[in-house]
């Protein structure tokens, strides 16, 4: 699918020799920079991947790309091995590049734009980006073929490559469109967009290849019956105008903007502008084409408004931009059809921004402030044209960045506490599997209680201080053993002798390790009774008139989660487990989430939040970070795995806000038929 570009004109001082030299170099100094923190590259074969994608980025300015001039996204078919035979990993590395193409959309799309006209080529094709997703896997790809061996040694390695990616290339994709920036490289326009069929009358289902926002637009037409059922194809813009009501539609619409009034305070509805701005109120007729586009919006921003995870702020710094948003639609006939038009892809950053944000987040917030100004910019210089949103669309990149980096900035001071918390978690392990021999479902349910919560806490407490091999361990777990066997039934006079023996010793070594946990007067007696009773009834164990000990309850299969908090160094470390199964125990293979991600989930007994995946456990658990959080919040797999597939947990800023808002739209209107 070819998209033509209008192609700003370079300033006289520029050198695109220079300029994209220097691109170069950043790029493969940033990807082996990369592939180094995954920790999975040696050296060797990080050069490799770096010397095959220099040499995807040369080819690529010199046009030399074969097969690239059909190119239509990013598939499989671009990306060349050393071995025909590894068709696995050609598709492997080609989802690859997908993923990260989504996940760098925004400044990816950007440094699209302005290499094109760096090297002159309104025809450039986004496969066709020297320092792209395909770029990155090319150079994967021969570093995977000189490595040898198949897909069940190489998807491993590049799953772990693929995290560290995920992380770093929209960083590093930021820093290319700034070189460009810096040598004057303005990004080109779309002006000549694919054209999108109209959906079929009646169908309410967007054409394939189009989006929901084009798919809303033909259910309008239909719905108002412009055009018969049978009617043949669009063969244009959906919203072409001529040039003479353009220019009255652009001028009732700037006298409007400045009726609308500035956004509310925070303690005012978010603005309804979606309801001000039908078509009805422009004096356009329903059956136009710019009226069409116009309801669209409308709708569009309607389902903006009612997204519930959105502050009230950010809908009102959204909601300014509905009329210099409309005057793009109008102008450009190929707004609704391009997805990465800058305004789309405005709105979806400014959602994006605001991940995390409390819900009652109000504009003197930093985050809201910051996006009502680059919002206020926009408005002061709407004409219709798209170059103001692709300005703005940058300027939130930017907040995004600094919220990025000041959360892993905060998640980074928590590491101390979790890597402790690691270690006390395997002292845990190791605490549990040495008294698990001893508790049967026999043994007493005083007894039982009592290894499993205090002597579990005193072992876990001398392996932190001397490990396994301490002298102090090996004298708690004969202490525990010894306490299991003294209340057992003893049936001969040899038994009974030596338990009358051993109580003094057993007494004191139990009294010292309730000292050192600080067991108060009260439990500490009500256990020591009760151990008394049942050594009593041990030595009768003959006696026919002893009764029967009642049988231990068992424990639930699936406990419920439970939210504790650990504090250290000024900081609180919430953490989230599961607390009947073994620390450690049942982490999830290939987990669906990832670093850098946003995800709202529930802690026990608390409204939900909404935390950035900042890193993992060395034992896998995931660590979230909040710059509004006053902790940091350390989850189990387990419990992230199972709120995610009951839906009790989201994983937010994947999809497009636009696009979401015009699906939702478009069932809206479909509801009203």
């Amino acid at each position: 699918m070819t998209e033509k570009l209008a192609l700003p004109a370079l300033p006289p001082s520029a050198d695109p020799y220079e300029a994209s030299q220097a691109c170069r170099l950043a790029f493969l100094r940033g990807l082996m920079e990369a592939l180094r923190q995954s920790g999975a590259v040696p050296t060797a074969a990080g050069e490799t991947a770096c010397l095959a994608a220099g040499r995807f980025f040369d080819e690529s300015l010199a046009a030399r790309r074969a097969g690239f001039e059909q190119a239509d996204g990013l598939t499989a078919s671009k990306i060349t091995l050393v071995y025909d035979d590894q068709l696995d990993l050609e598709i492997f590395l080609g989802e690859m590049a997908k993923r990260l193409g989504e996940v760098c959309s925004a400044t990816l799309w950007r440094l699209y734009l302005r290499f094109a006209t760096l090297l002159r080529r309104p025809e450039l094709q986004a496969a066709d980006l020297p320092a792209g997703p395909l770029a990155v896997c090319q150079g994967l790809g021969e570093m995977c073929a000189e490595m040898g061996g198949g897909i069940a040694r190489w998807a491993p390695l590049l799953e772990r490559i693929e995290k560290t990616l995920t992380g770093e290339l929209p960083t590093l994709y930021g820093e290319l469109n700034g070189i460009l920036a810096q040598h004057g490289v303005e990004p080109a326009q779309t002006v000549s967009p694919p054209v999108v069929r109209a959906a079929a009358a009646g169908t309410g289902r967007a054409p394939e290849g189009a989006d929901a926002a084009s798919a809303l637009q033909a259910a309008l037409r239909d719905w108002r019956r412009e055009a018969p059922a049978d009617a043949a194809p669009a063969t244009g813009p959906t919203t072409a105008v001529p040039v003479e009501m353009l220019n009255q539609l652009l001028t009732r619409l700037d006298a409007l903007e400045h009726l609308d009034p500035q956004p509310p305070a925070a303690d005012a509805p978010p603005p309804r502008l979606a309801d001000a701005l039908q078509a009805g109120r422009l004096g356009l007729s329903g059956d136009r084409p710019e009226a069409l586009a116009i309801d669209a919006l409308s709708l569009i921003f309607e389902a903006i408004f009612a997204e519930s995870h959105l502050p009230d702020a950010v809908k009102a710094a959204i909601a300014s931009l509905q009329i210099p948003i409309l005057k793009t639609a109008i102008v450009d006939g190929g707004f609704f059809t391009a997805a990465h038009h800058p305004a789309r892809q405005l709105l979806d950053r400014m959602a994006y921004a605001a991940l995390g944000l409390p819900r009652q987040a109000g504009p003197e917030a930093p985050v809201c402030a910051r996006l009502r100004e680059i919002a206020a910019r926009v408005r002061q210089g709407s004409d219709g044209a798209a170059h103001p949103f692709a300005t703005a669309v940058a300027e939130v990149e930017a907040v995004i960045a600094e919220r990025r980096d000041e959360t892993d900035r905060l998640a980074g001071a928590y590491l101390p506490l979790v890597q402790a918390l690691g270690l006390r978690r395997r002292a845990g392990r190791q605490a549990k599997a040495a008294l698990a021999p001893l508790i049967a479902d026999d043994t007493p349910t005083a007894i039982a209680d009592f290894l499993e919560s205090i002597w579990y806490r005193h072992l876990r407490a001398l392996w932190l201080e001397g490990g396994e091999g301490g002298p102090a361990w090996a004298e708690a777990l004969d202490l525990a053993r010894d306490l299991v066997w003294s209340v057992a039934p003893k049936l001969t006079p040899d038994d009974r002798m030596r338990l009358t023996q051993r109580v003094p010793a057993l007494l004191r070594g139990l009294n010292a390790g309730l000292d050192r946990q600080k067991i108060g007067p009260d439990e500490r007696q009500a256990f020591l009774d009760a151990c008394f009773a049942l050594q009593t009834a041990a030595l009768r164990a003959g006696d026919p008139a002893r009764p029967a000990a009642p049988p231990r309850p068992k424990a639930g299969d699936a406990d419920a989660p439970q939210l504790e908090a650990f504090a250290g160094k000024g900081l609180t470390l919430r953490l989230v487990d599961l607390p009947g199964r073994v620390p450690g125990a049942g982490l999830i293979a290939n987990p669906p989430w990832r670093i850098g991600s946003w995800i709202e989930l529930r802690q026990p007994g608390k409204e939900p939040v909404c935390g950035r995946l900042c890193s993992l456990s060395d034992e896998g658990w995931p660590l979230f970070a909040n710059p509004d959080w006053p902790y940091a919040l350390l989850v189990s797999p387990l419990v992230l795995d199972h709120q995610l597939k009951r839906g009790e947990a989201t994983v937010r800023g994947e999809a497009s806000l636009f696009d979401a808002a015009a699906a939702k739209a478009l069932r809206l209107l479909a509801s009203r038929r």
